[in-house]
């Protein structure tokens, strides 16, 4: 098992992740109240809704949020425009910023892009600064043949990854069953891999609760507001992924 302070990734049902967004300090802190009441297993911090996003205001959000989440693991997330976030950087600063989150001692997980010329080095110093690595693929325009799915994953995994993360969007029927296939497909194959399998949007809703029958550890719901397409509040997500657990439909 993967264990981030007191949770265990692959254990049980899949955990449940909450972003958290806001542009400054002040509003940092509001969300942060918020989603803490909503009681997430593990807390996403979205760095590229800061503005400005600068290193001081970056490190002081990440103490902010580390005094206040006590015993809840955070994940530091820095997504680049490209990947469907809010932040155009080049890539000596998302570089810059990922190292100085990684090195702070605040955070318990870092996603790394896995298209970033700086994936291999980010991997290697979240693993010497005891981080976990979150590798991650997003595609916000469609969803890949199923090789292709695979094969993503496989670079994730091949990079070093604590966790391969793919999340893709679901355009017609049968993506989010692409998806999951790939998904259970490659957590069938390597059985030491820890998998987010995500199909955003309505069609793909269902991923985000299925995740235990499909090989994918955890899923994202929103307590403040959504930031990916599809996402169910922690409330619905976390009733129903208890009650199909509890009824023995679990593998």
């Amino acid at each position: 098992m993967l264990k981030l302070r007191n949770i265990e990734l692959g254990s049980g049902v899949p955990k449940i992740i909450v972003p958290l967004t806001g542009a400054d300090v002040s509003e940092v802190r509001t969300a942060a109240d918020i989603v803490l009441h909503a009681q997430p297993d593990i807390v996403e911090w979205r760095a590229d809704f800061l503005e400005p996003l600068d290193e001081t205001q970056l490190l002081a959000c990440l103490h902010e949020l580390r005094l206040s989440l006590g015993k809840i693991p955070l994940l530091f997330t820095l997504r680049s425009a490209a990947q469907g976030g809010q932040a155009a950087l080049s890539e000596e600063d998302y570089f810059a910023y990922a190292c100085a989150a990684a090195v702070s001692g605040d955070i318990d997980m870092l996603d790394i892009e896995l298209e970033s010329e700086s994936a291999s080095k980010l991997v290697t110093l979240a693993r010497e600064t005891q981080v976990a690595s979150l590798v991650s693929y997003h595609d916000m325009r469609s969803t890949p043949v199923f090789d292709m799915l695979y094969d993503i994953y496989q670079r994730e995994y091949e990079l070093g990854a604590d966790v391969c993360k793919l999340a893709v969007t679901a355009v017609e029927e049968g993506d989010e069953l692409r998806l999951m296939a790939a998904t259970n497909q490659f957590a069938s194959d390597n059985k030491d891999a820890y998998l987010i399998g995500i199909s955003m949007g309505e069609l793909g809703s269902i991923t985000r609760i299925a995740g235990e029958f499909f090989g994918s550890c955890a899923t994202f719901c929103s307590a403040v507001s959504t930031t990916a397409p599809g996402q169910l509040d922690i409330a619905t997500a976390r009733s129903i992924i208890a009650q199909l657990h509890e009824e023995g439909y679990n593998l």
